[in-house]
């Protein structure tokens, strides 16, 4: 029977990471890699912005490679993306063009490509969102040899701003520590901030740990973009190992034109059991020994003072 596999190369980190070209390219060596992996304009109704985007083949075989153009919506809350051809409030991709539609490319050979976006005379204000799609297009004889393709795919995600009545508005559905208590260190913490925005938003802050004694230690939190409508999870670690004693945690964070403010708390225990553990064995086998020599000295002195009355 035959059948097409499709394998998605767009993962979360081109939608919300913006992790660079290289490191894209070494976890793709034998397929496409592309840069850049995101693109983010401001751009009023009825401006063009043309741009340029470059496939590198790593393989060492041709490829015949199509374009396209697609939206794209939040799917889950680790940030990953769904591809689709439908419209919706903040489709983008029939305002995309993207020049050349098909191509030869050869092994190792890196090839850019321009693209444009038109934006409509009366665009829905807010946020768009569409992606520029590379496709390999499979020969009908080598389908017709093998029975079974392995096609891939892979893209640049593109958001645009339009101005207008644009809403901005979040909120931190949670704010936690993985767990109420720990033993030693390093603390993971998660929020989870939704976005009710009509454009995407890309929070940044920093948590603020307090200990017992009131001294105070800073995490960076690393910037996400999160869609309109969208919840999205940001994680951030605290490495420190040696831990006493409750910590409260309070999390900070500002988004939109008009830095507004979020704000959430929780805390969390942390003690080392197996330490204290140690630490009383090692204290007991102490008293132990000192009340063995104690009996030791009294019971020499009893029979001294039994040899003298003999």
């Amino acid at each position: 029977m035959k059948h097409k596999v499709v394998l998605i190369a767009i993962a979360a980190f081109a939608l919300l990471a913006l992790v660079p070209a290289q490191t894209f390219a070494q976890q793709n060596k034998n397929g496409l890699s592309i840069t850049p992996l995101t693109f983010d304009f401001s751009l009023k109704p009825g401006e063009s912005k043309t741009d340029t985007l470059y496939l590198t083949n790593l393989s060492t075989v041709s490829m015949d490679i199509q374009t396209d153009a697609r939206n794209f919506l939040a799917e889950g809350e680790e940030g990953s993306v769904l591809l689709t051809k439908e419209a919706g409030a903040y489709a983008l991709s029939t305002w995309i063009t993207v020049s050349p539609n098909k191509i030869t490319i050869s092994p190792k050979e890196k090839i850019p490509f321009k693209f444009a976006i038109n934006v409509p005379d009366n665009p829905e204000p807010g946020g768009h969102f569409g992606a520029v799609i590379f496709s390999t297009v499979t020969n009908k004889s080598e389908l017709k040899q093998t029975g079974a393709v392995v096609s891939q795919e892979i893209g640049a995600l593109v958001f645009i701003k339009t101005p207008g009545d644009i809403k901005e508005k979040a909120d931190i559905e949670s704010f936690k520590s993985d767990f109420p208590f720990y033993e030693f260190g390093p603390i993971d913490f998660t929020a989870r901030v939704k976005n009710d925005s009509t454009i995407h938003i890309r929070p940044t802050g920093t948590i603020t740990i307090t200990d017992m004694l009131g001294k105070k230690e800073i995490v960076e939190i690393e910037t996400k973009n999160i869609l309109p409508g969208a919840i999205r999870r940001i994680p951030a670690r605290w490495n420190k190992n040696i831990l006493f004693g409750k910590y409260s945690a309070s999390i900070r964070l500002t988004y939109g034109s008009k830095s507004e403010v979020l704000t959430a708390q929780t805390s969390f225990w942390a003690f080392p059991i197996r330490w204290a553990l140690i630490a009383l064995a090692i204290l007991a086998v102490i008293i132990i020994i000192n009340t063995l020599f104690i009996l030791f000295f009294i019971r020499m002195g009893q029979r001294k003072a039994k040899a003298k009355k003999e």
